[in-house]
Parts: C-alpha cells; sequence; structure tokens
C-alpha cells in the first residue's frame, strides 16, 4: 500500500512539473532570461567586490569552482525541499497514518538541514580562501549591497543572531525582554 502511494504521488507531481512546463513558451523563455540577467549581475557583482577587496587571480579561480559547486549543491538540495513539501501537503490530503506524516516532516527537516550544511561549508571554504580580513570585507559589502536594494526581510522581524550590525543601523544593546510569566491560578468559570 506504502508503496503505491508513493508511486502515485510521484506520477502526480510528475505530470504537475510536465503541463506547467509545456504551458506557455513565452512566458517560460521570459523567466528563464530573468534568470539569466540575474546570474550575470551576480557574477558582475562579485567580481568588482573581489577587485575591490584585491583578490588574486589564483584566489578568484578558486572561489568561482567553489560558487559553482555551491550552486550545483544547493540546487539539488532545494530541489528535494520542493519534493519533500509537496509530498507532506500530499500526505495530509490523504488518510495517511501518524507515522507516514512524521516521515515527510522528518524528510523536510533532513532537506533543511542539508542546505544549512552546505552554506556553513560554503561560507567555511570562502574564508578559508580569502583569509578572515577579506572574507569580512567581502560580506560587509554584500551587507550593504542587500541592504541598499532593499531586501532586509521586513520591518517587526527580529536580527538573525551571530550576525553583525547592518551599517548605518544604530548598534541596539538591549537584553531580550523576559517570557511572560505564566499564572498558576485557573481562570475561574465565571469570567
Amino acid at each position: 500500500m506504502k508503496k503505491q502511494l508513493i508511486i502515485l504521488w510521484v506520477s502526480a507531481i510528475s505530470i504537475h512539473v510536465l503541463a506547467q512546463e509545456s504551458d506557455n513558451p513565452a512566458a517560460r523563455e521570459r523567466m528563464e532570461q530573468r534568470r539569466r540577467q540575474h546570474e550575470q549581475r551576480k557574477y558582475q557583482f562579485m567580481d568588482r567586490v573581489l577587485t575591490k577587496i584585491r583578490v588574486s587571480d589564483e584566489d578568484r579561480a578558486k572561489i568561482s569552482k567553489l560558487q559553482s559547486e555551491h550552486r550545483r549543491k544547493i540546487k539539488g538540495s532545494k530541489k528535494r525541499m520542493e519534493m519533500a513539501h509537496a509530498k507532506l501537503a500530499w500526505i495530509q490530503e490523504t488518510d495517511a497514518t501518524d507515522a507516514e506524516i512524521d516521515v515527510a516532516i522528518q524528510e523536510i527537516a533532513d532537506a533543511q538541514t542539508e542546505q544549512l550544511k552546505i552554506l556553513v561549508y560554503n561560507r567555511r571554504q570562502m574564508e578559508k580562501i580569502l583569509g578572515k580580513e577579506k572574507y569580512a570585507q567581502l560580506m560587509e559589502i554584500a551587507r550593504m549591497q542587500f541592504h541598499k536594494r532593499g531586501y532586509g526581510g521586513g520591518h517587526g522581524l527580529p536580527p538573525r543572531p551571530g550576525l553583525p550590525p547592518i551599517p548605518g543601523e544604530p548598534k541596539q544593546v538591549k537584553e531580550p525582554p523576559m517570557p511572560p510569566a505564566q499564572s498558576t491560578t485557573r481562570p475561574s468559570a465565571e469570567s
């Protein structure tokens, strides 16, 4: 039964993906063109930053190889994440057992863990190639560009721990608020 469900699920996902790909060729071409332009801008930005922080040609080649490998791994990881989320959504629509739902949730957690490992290992390799000082300069320039373009996560979202402060913003040295005290008395039925 379980194998039949998985085969049915994979078939449904495949049909959905094929249907999306064959819908509108002009829209697909525009999306692909935008993706290529975005990639080109990223390469140009990286080249300008590496020039600014005076990275040697040998280190540029290492970084280029590292980033190509990083993109390949992340692309595969994102695909696994999408499939895991689609599987969970599909399982929720069926009469799945709690064990099957737990397995689907664990697949999502594993995919997230894999993505985090890829990101952390890439960061460590970049730091080994550039050295701590140049890597810090690279990240500072990238952060400034990121915020200059308006990507910041929005208002009201807490900053991620461990990241340096954003340039131009005042330093905040506040302690986090204490969680509200939970009352040990039960509310009365009269209220």
